[in-house]
């Protein structure tokens, strides 16, 4: 089989800010591996997490401390 000319072949998106990248450039969600570019998945522990993974940790934050109610 002849490999892809296809410059964009092989191309991810990040997650975070959709940016085509090449799987060797950036990393993944730290906690469901989805891509992130170099920008957002760069070093491991510096690693951003993806929209849906922030948005499960601030409903996961907000059902663990609610606000309390108004008198």
């Amino acid at each position: 089989m002849t490999p892809s000319r296809n410059p964009r072949a092989g191309a991810r998106h990040c997650a975070r800010c959709q940016t085509e990248f090449r799987p060797h450039e950036g990393g993944e969600c730290p906690s469901c591996g989805r891509p992130l570019c170099r920008v957002h998945g760069g070093a491991g522990h510096l690693a951003v997490r993806c929209p849906a993974c922030e948005r499960a940790a601030q409903a996961a934050a907000v059902t663990a401390h609610p606000l309390p109610e108004a008198a």
